[in-house]
């Protein structure tokens, strides 16, 4: 317990909101960000419809607004709320708890989806530190968002392994529906086949921390939480920058038994990410979203084929000469000979030195590589190209007949 406490000693942004006490079968809180949103009881319903686990959960929702908001933001932030209080009037649960949380006035410079995370998730730390669960579970969900029926109970399966401190939880986004244009869905198809073909890809080349790092779907522990510093207050990428930290610590796993289905909308509120690239395929009308060549991901592969040889090395410089271009010129212009001495002078054993080497080189250094190599050497594809490519090469009895990015995606969504 005392790791809970030392964190929100330390790290707490604003003092605890819930005033209720929880209950003392308190398992599983679902932090849930509101700003700006045109509903919010799709989700609650959606969790509301969810088959019970054997503990108790609460759903916190953090309605946020910076200072400078718009009058028309504030407006929307109290409707979501009275919807808030009208639904929740008739959906008592004594197993399942509700409360939303309303910080109308964030500071400007800090306001934002990390800080609306961060807000939800350390009120859940006071929670779980309240009825004595450090080890109780954090979930992440977005207001766009439904779930599957067994959403809870497969977080609360997960979790059963003490090992586990951390996970993604399986996402598909709508491909078709009445809800949005046929262009949103069109894009979603790009995107999300983006997504899994970058994290698939990258996990042939064995880099052992790969994983979706989506906000809507993720979870860990309180104290896992509360000892890596807790979620940061970035405006954009803010769950890619906290689940690096968690990931390279081990327990981290994939809830594929369950499903979160957040919508394939648009959105100008961050510069990154799923809603920022559908608006700019939107825009431009550009539905054939680009991606990184496999061949970039090639290099890679070989890179970290030679990770056992450079344990044993003593002549990394005779080794470098091995690595072809982009990577030789990146690894130089990122100072590896020093970094791999400085890996080895302080690893006892194979199995440190990887896993040094790989904290080293993590997935910022990868998204910089591929960047990198994109500048002149490689040039960025059509997704399906690639994705066609990729099953071609790895999964060659899965080749679809039609080639179409819908067709790609389901493969994809099935290599899990």
């Amino acid at each position: 317990m005392l790791v809970l406490s030392n964190y929100l000693t330390k790290h707490v942004y604003y003092p605890t909101q819930i005033k209720y006490l929880p209950s003392d079968q308190l398992g599983i809180v679902v932090v849930i960000p509101c700003y700006n949103e045109e509903n919010i009881t799709g989700i609650l319903q959606s969790l509301y419809d969810c088959i019970r686990p054997h503990c108790d959960v609460e759903v916190i929702v953090v309605v946020n607004a910076p200072q400078n908001a718009d009058l028309s933001v504030r407006e929307t932030n109290r409707m979501r709320i009275s919807d808030f209080y009208k639904w929740t009037e008739t959906h008592a649960d004594t197993q399942l708890k509700y409360y939303v949380l309303n910080f109308e006035h964030l500071p400007e410079k800090d306001a934002g989806v990390g800080l609306a995370r961060k807000l939800g998730m350390d009120e859940a730390v006071h929670r779980f530190l309240l009825c004595q669960n450090p080890v109780g579970v954090i979930a992440n969900i977005d207001s766009d968002c439904t779930c599957s029926r067994n959403y809870l109970t497969a977080l609360e399966n997960e979790f059963r392994n003490k090992k586990t401190k951390a996970c993604s939880i399986r996402f598909e986004h709508p491909i078709e529906g009445n809800e949005y244009p046929k262009e949103n869905y069109e894009s979603i198809v790009q995107y999300e086949l983006y997504l899994h073909y970058y994290v698939l890809s990258l996990r042939r080349t064995g880099h052992p921390f790969t994983f979706h790092t989506i906000g809507s779907s993720f979870a860990v522990r309180a104290n896992a939480y509360a000892m890596q510093g807790g979620m940061n207050k970035r405006k954009a990428g803010e769950d890619f920058y906290f689940l690096q930290k968690v990931i390279p610590l081990g327990g981290f796993t994939e809830l594929n038994k369950a499903c979160v289905y957040p919508a394939p909308r648009s959105s100008v509120r961050v510069p990154f990410g799923t809603g920022a690239s559908i608006e700019k395929m939107l825009k431009t009308k550009q539905y054939n979203y680009e991606t990184y060549d496999l061949k970039a991901f090639d290099d890679l592969q070989r890179f970290f084929s030679y990770i056992e040889a450079m344990y044993v090395s003593g002549d990394f410089t005779e080794l470098l000469k091995k690595i072809e271009e982009p990577l030789h010129s990146f690894l130089i212009e990122n100072d590896f000979l020093n970094r791999i001495h400085e890996i080895q002078k302080n690893t006892a054993t194979k199995k440190a030195f990887m896993q040094r080497f790989f904290r080293w080189f993590n997935a910022f250094i990868v998204l910089k590589y591929m960047n990198y190599s994109h500048n002149g050497f490689y040039h960025k594809k059509p997704v399906q190209n690639m994705a066609m490519e990729f099953i071609k090469k790895y999964n060659p009895d899965l080749i679809p007949i039609s080639g179409s990015a819908v067709d790609l995606l389901s493969i994809f969504r099935k290599l899990y």
